[in-house]
């Protein structure tokens, strides 16, 4: 499909707008990340737990587990960003025409 101009010449083919391909590798990446937040929220609440039960033994486990983790959730948030800039795409449940 090509754009036309109102004289009547063509504009090239249609450009698909930003954020308007759904895409499987998107939602996989966002389902990824939702997933390594959440285990972090149990984490850090656990920690929280922790702390005010004056388990510091507990504490500084938790602390151990949560660095890495901290790290995963960095790694995952920049691989999601690359992916929609590089993809120009949303994610398979959004609405069309949804950024």
């Amino acid at each position: 499909m090509s754009d036309s101009s109102p004289n009547g010449v063509s504009n090239g083919p249609k450009r698909t707008p930003v954020g308007t391909i759904p895409c499987p590798e998107r939602s996989r990446l966002q389902e990824q990340l939702r997933a390594i937040e959440k285990e972090l929220d149990e984490l850090v609440a656990e920690q929280f737990a922790a702390f005010h039960a004056n388990d510091q033994t507990r504490f500084w486990d938790l602390n151990k587990r949560l660095q890495p983790m901290r790290e995963q959730q960095q790694t995952a948030e920049a691989t999601l960003r690359k992916h929609i800039r590089s993809h120009r795409c949303q994610p398979l449940d959004a609405p069309m025409g949804s950024p």
